[in-house]
């Protein structure tokens, strides 16, 4: 009798314990972290949104997903968990290489892209999965040498250019969609470029 009734209180004991851990596990929210090893040798490390979803994907943006061992992107849908947080890209030998971050699967922010050996060449913003704003572009030294605005994707307004040896000798460029204008920058002009760059 003391051979069965001992198994059958552990048995009992022991259920309880069981349950809860399986509550546990279902409660615990899904992996939201990814790193992925690319074809090329880069990695892909990005932070995923656990319950982050859009009511109704718009046709004209595109939204970066992840699912089965990879991240991916399309235009106006999504099937798969949403990037949503910090992401970057790594060389082969894990330095930098892009680094930004995603609101519910558009690119958002700023993004920083460098070359192999760490030297920052191009920052760049990004509002509602649009590069929509500032943008900074650097020589192979690491210096400024063209920063601007761009209106989705393309250089708008003054674009300031800056000489390879002197970081302070500059010119100014009129942008309209991306092409020359022109239009010539007026005095007035490169004082108001000037100071809003100091505020920036």
């Amino acid at each position: 009798m003391k051979k069965i009734l001992l198994p059958l209180i552990l048995l009992i004991s022991l259920s309880p314990l069981a349950y809860a851990q399986k509550e546990l596990r279902e409660a615990l929210p899904f992996k939201n972290k990814v790193t992925l090893k690319k074809a090329d040798g880069t990695f892909q490390v990005a932070e995923l949104g656990y319950q982050e979803k859009v009511a109704q994907a718009d046709p004209e943006k595109t939204y970066y997903w992840y699912k089965r061992d990879s991240i991916r992107h399309t235009q106006g849908a999504y099937k798969g968990r949403l990037l949503h947080g910090v992401y970057q890209e790594l060389y082969a030998n894990k330095s930098l290489k892009i680094l930004g971050a995603f609101y519910k699967g558009m690119k958002r922010g700023e993004w920083r892209y460098l070359d192999p050996g760490g030297k920052l060449r191009r920052t760049s913003t990004w509002h509602l999965g649009e590069e929509n704003g500032k943008y900074r572009l650097y020589n192979e030294q690491g210096k400024l040498k063209e920063k601007g605005m761009l209106y989705k994707g393309r250089r708008e307004g003054i674009v300031v250019h800056y000489t390879p040896q002197d970081s302070i000798k500059k010119t100014f460029t009129r942008y309209k969609h991306d092409q020359v204008s022109n239009e010539s920058v007026r005095w007035f002009s490169k004082i108001v470029v000037g100071i809003s760059q100091v505020l920036q």
